[in-house]
């Protein structure tokens, strides 16, 4: 059974101010795509991922270039970390852009 407080059915919510009954409407794809357009036609989430991608991709490139370049001219480590933790480091990094990259494009096909 269903306690008193938690039920939802129309009694309740007949008793309502129209302008919050109004707010308590599901969500819709027409009201979905609507505001898509307002946006420019990208989502803020969308735009994070973009930038996150971009961001980590771009560390990840030169996390792995600076590990390799020290590896050439024979370092093994840089600071307090090895050369093989940065080139990892590296690859993380850019598997993250990947990643968000592939989000935003999944986002896309969905939309």
């Amino acid at each position: 059974m269903v306690p008193m407080d938690a039920r939802t059915d129309a009694t309740r919510l007949m008793g309502l101010p129209g302008n919050l009954l109004h707010k308590l409407r599901p969500v819709t794809v027409k009201a979905m795509l609507e505001a898509h357009c307002r946006n420019g036609g990208e989502s803020a989430m969308n735009k994070l991922l973009r930038w996150t991608g971009r961001s980590s991709g771009v560390i990840g490139i030169l996390l792995c270039a600076v590990s390799v370049v020290a590896r050439a001219a024979g370092m093994f480590v840089i600071g307090s970390f090895q050369v093989g933790t940065l080139l990892q480091a590296g690859m993380a990094m850019m598997i993250l852009g990947c990643l968000a990259y592939l989000a935003v494009l999944a986002d896309g096909v969905r939309g």
